[in-house]
């Protein structure tokens, strides 16, 4: 149950690789930084090799994305507008821990855009989407726990997607996401 509400977040999760999240991402970050100071950050579960500071089994690490064009989403997100951008290595028992960061992370005057799976279970966004790609054809476990929290499913054909990504906008009066 989440535990954090935090109406400044956009989550995004994915039913799988190439399910167009962090192009999502990108999408909405490009129709909106001119208006609105929009931090990213990318979670993954996963330590990777190349990591130069891999969190010991009790952290988790944030690095800042400082590189604007080197493939990865974090980068991405920064390219496509984003004021900062991070990438945070952390397994799912140190989601609590990541969640509160957030707001620190962001600053009291930015809108955040996370892509990750498993913080649904630690925060309550203004708007939770998952997508899925049109080669995933079954619902990965993880995120058949995550559809009791009322998402809204978008679908990726590759190219585009099924709800337009300029329909996310922020609703200043209210300092949270919305769909028009």
């Amino acid at each position: 149950m989440p535990v954090l509400k935090i109406p400044r977040l956009l989550l995004i999760s994915g039913n799988g690789r190439n399910s167009g999240k962090t192009t999502f991402a990108c999408r909405v970050i490009g129709n909106l930084c001119r208006q609105f100071p929009i931090v990213a950050v990318k979670i993954s579960p996963h330590l990777y090799s190349g990591d130069d500071n891999l969190p010991d089994p009790d952290k988790f690490t944030v690095t800042i994305e400082s590189e604007r064009y080197s493939g990865k989403d974090s980068s991405r997100m920064l390219a496509a507008g984003a004021v900062r951008s991070y990438f945070i290595s952390a397994p799912d028992d140190r989601l609590e821990s990541v969640s509160n960061r957030l707001i620190e992370i962001a600053g009291n005057n930015s809108y955040i855009i996370c892509e990750s799976g498993g913080l649904r279970h630690r925060v309550e966004p203004a708007l939770f989407l998952i997508l899925n790609g049109k080669d995933n054809r079954e619902m990965k476990p993880g995120i058949l726990s995550l559809l009791k929290s009322d998402p809204i499913l978008i679908s990726y054909d590759g190219d585009n997607f099924d709800l337009d990504p300029q329909r996310i906008t922020i609703d200043e009066m209210n300092e949270r996401w919305i769909i028009l």
